[in-house]
């Protein structure tokens, strides 16, 4: 829930001391996103919080000498139940108090995502203007591209991550965050040179598209050209790659890979996110007849 109080004396210098400022939902335990967009070429702002324990406490004060947008960082050590928060700034001579937005913390969940599915954050993002002076604030809309229940790896079972994309409002997409991890069972030790445990974990990065996000892997693996087995150390025979790959003789195991990708901290709401989906790589044309629909065989 969102309320403003408006403070009707308000001096504004002329030359704007920023555009907006754009706040992420406070988090208990967690760190939330105050971002400054500023013309100005000096701005010194202060953010107070006022709550049930603590009255008008400064939790951030800072002077920025370059215009540009500016990102800062709130612990939440202060946070409470019901937290009131007004900026205090100055940037020429007269000290200036925005309005008060009221925030309510945001509480993580654990979503399933099924089939391309979209939905809002809980947490609202809250944003003040310089040109109305006045908070208004919006769910963030997350919707996503081939997070179906089957995927189908194209030529020589190969995995392109950039196949998936996270789909956000480009406004939004500077204060989305998630900590993206592919995980797929080790069916018969094939990803043994990167793990002997039951299932091996991917861990991503993200990459910014058109859209929104994609991802990446983070650490460097290495696939051996022939039987496209994978590596986390550099062989003899296998060279760098940016995908991952399911082993080329491997096409009567295909009913056993089950695979789930696992976003912690996903958006603004910190939720954890699992997709859960099958792998299933389409036969070559011809080629060896195990991964074939047409070989030569020599009689």
């Amino acid at each position: 829930m969102l309320s403003v109080i408006l403070n009707k004396a308000i001096i504004k210098p002329t030359t704007n001391p920023f555009e907006t400022i754009t706040i992420s939902p406070l988090y208990y335990g967690k760190d939330s996103t105050f971002i400054i967009q500023t013309k100005a070429a000096a701005l010194q702002i202060k953010f107070y919080l006022s709550n049930d324990l603590y009255q008008d406490k400064e939790i951030y004060s800072g002077l920025f000498a370059k215009s540009g947008t500016h990102y800062i960082t709130y612990n939440n050590d202060y946070t409470r139940a019901t937290n009131r928060l007004y900026i205090s700034y100055r940037s020429i001579r007269t000290w200036t108090s925005s309005e008060t937005v009221t925030l309510t913390p945001a509480s993580d969940k654990h979503r399933y995502l099924y089939d391309n599915q979209s939905f809002n954050s809980t947490g609202k993002v809250n944003v003040l203007s310089y040109s109305t002076m006045k908070w208004t604030g919006h769910y963030m809309n997350y919707s996503f591209t081939n997070f179906d229940g089957l995927y189908m790896p194209d030529y020589y079972h190969k995995i392109k991550l950039n196949d998936f994309v996270i789909k956000i409002a480009s406004d939004d997409r500077k204060l989305f965050t998630c900590n993206p991890l592919l995980v797929i069972n080790n069916v018969d030790g094939v990803f043994n040179d990167i793990t002997t445990a039951e299932s091996v974990e991917f861990p991503l990065t993200l990459i910014r598209t058109d859209e929104g996000f994609s991802f990446e892997l983070k650490d460097i693996l290495y696939v051996h050209k022939e039987t496209l087995k994978l590596s986390k150390t550099a062989k003899s025979g296998y060279v760098q790659t940016k995908h991952i790959f399911l082993p080329r003789n491997e096409m009567r195991n295909q009913d056993k890979y089950r695979a789930y990708f696992a976003f912690q901290n996903f958006g603004i709401d910190r939720d954890l996110v699992k997709h859960n989906f099958e792998l299933r790589a389409l036969k070559n044309i011809i080629g060896d007849c195990q991964n074939s629909e047409y070989c030569i065989q020599r009689l």
